[in-house]
Parts: structure tokens; C-alpha cells; sequence
């Protein structure tokens, strides 16, 4: 991903938090999709990025809504491993 690309994802999220208003809760999750990890890394991956995710679905449930989501990675140092998976930015 180029240096432009992170640039313009990250100002499409602050701009949509900043469309939500302050009227309402925000939030920001993160949901893991799949992993890429090296040889015999699975079980710590598995657990570090289990860590890290949020179910999107259960806040859509409990009546919050996505203003907009961004395809993100996270680099996981710990388990040499990364998680790769979806940022959402939520209103309620």
C-alpha cells in the first residue's frame, strides 16, 4: 500500500468520526478475517489476534451502525504473525 493510499484511508476515518457528531457514541473496532503467520506460529497468532478482534456483528445487535471500514493489517511482533482483517468506525 502506498504512502498516498494510508493517507487518504486516514483521513476518510477522521473525517468520518467527525460526521458522527457529538450527540452520539463512537467507536472503533477492529475485526480479524485471517491470519499470516510462519511455520509453527498458529497457536500464538491465533491467540494474539483472537485478542485484538471485536465481533462486528454483536455491535450491529446492540443497535450500532458503521459509518465507514478500511481494510487495515496488524503487524503482531509477539507471535510473528499478522492480523488481517477490517477497522470500522461505529455510531450509536
Amino acid at each position: 500500500m502506498s504512502d498516498n493510499s494510508v493517507k487518504i484511508k486516514a483521513i476518510i476515518m477522521f473525517i468520518a468520526i467527525l460526521v458522527v457528531g457529538c450527540d452520539s457514541k463512537q467507536k472503533v473496532i477492529y475485526q480479524v478475517d485471517s491470519m499470516e503467520y510462519r511455520q509453527g506460529g498458529y497457536p500464538s497468532c491465533n491467540k494474539d489476534c483472537g485478542e485484538i478482534s471485536e465481533d462486528l456483528q454483536t455491535h450491529l445487535s446492540d443497535g450500532w451502525e458503521v459509518v465507514t471500514s478500511s481494510p487495515k493489517n496488524h503487524p503482531m511482533s509477539s507471535s510473528y504473525c499478522t492480523c488481517i482483517g477490517t477497522e470500522y468506525v461505529l455510531k450509536k
